[in-house]
């Protein structure tokens, strides 16, 4: 929407709603959770010639995933998994890139036998409707932040709400 406020100024609100999915893909020996969501909503009041910023960077803890065994003892605490991740757009602009990484490492449940592993998955990686590797881990973890990132947004881009669903896929290796 482009309300004019006066002969200089308009306002322009866009809001950018991203949800959380989780599937896994594993044989009962692994537990995967995803939790959390992102909502923004930008309303610039702009003098005529400026322009909003084109990015936008939710909280560095916006979703948590964890993965944990289901197993009883034995090879419990020694499975290693993968985490991909894609997204499906409902009402996303083409110009509206996301992109999202991993902030931290969360907590371990391995109960002293070693904190586990996990690698990759620091960096802003952009996202596609085709599936790709996010970050890998080794024994349980429970609370691994996630942060999103939008880009490309412009006073070009029609106001409205945007809205996407990101899928985090995991697999048992």
């Amino acid at each position: 929407m482009i309300k004019l406020l006066s002969l200089k100024r308009m306002s322009r609100l866009l809001f950018f709603t991203v949800l959380v999915l989780m599937q896994y893909t594993v044989y009962s020996q692994v537990s995967f959770n995803a939790s959390g969501s992102w909502t923004s909503f930008i309303s610039s009041n702009l003098e005529a010639g400026s322009n909003f910023s084109s990015g936008y960077t939710s909280s560095s803890n916006q979703v948590y995933i964890s993965a944990t065994t289901t197993k009883g003892k034995g090879k419990a605490g020694n499975f290693g998994w993968n985490v991909s991740v894609h997204k499906e757009d409902s009402n996303w602009h083409s110009s509206l890139g996301l992109s999202v990484r991993r902030t931290g490492s969360g907590n371990s449940t391995s109960n002293g036998n070693g904190g586990g592993l996990i690698q990759g998955g620091t960096a802003f990686q952009g996202l596609s409707g085709t599936t790709s590797a996010f970050f890998s881990g080794k024994k349980g973890h429970t609370d691994i932040p996630i942060q999103y990132q939008v880009t490309g947004v412009s006073v070009l881009i029609p106001s409205g709400v945007y809205s996407t669903t990101v899928v985090f896929t995991l697999t048992d290796q």
